[in-house]
């Protein structure tokens, strides 16, 4: 087995790290398609969406947009099945 340094592009092209990068990928893909298409006051409130089991999942760091968000997202995919929380920054 080779313990020596490799080159961080053949690490994130590799197994379990690759995966990592393609989701990570495929979560900014959706949070850009949720800042398109809600008002902009939200995009500060917004720290990251994605999709679980079918179910379109938007994360804020405020309870207060939330709460308003939880209104508005209906209006601009009403195909969705959206779950909306709060995640705060421990300090």
């Amino acid at each position: 087995m080779n313990y020596g340094p490799r080159k961080l592009s053949s690490l994130l092209n590799a197994g379990n790290l690759s995966e990592i990068v393609s989701g990570a990928k495929e979560n900014e893909k959706t949070l850009d398609k949720i800042k398109q298409k809600i008002p902009i006051e939200y995009h500060n409130f917004i720290i990251g969406a994605w999709y679980k089991n079918k179910e379109l999942c938007i994360s804020l760091n405020s309870s207060e947009w939330a709460a308003k968000l939880r209104y508005e997202v209906p209006k601009h995919f009403p195909d969705e099945i959206i779950k909306i929380n709060v995640l705060f920054k421990k300090s």
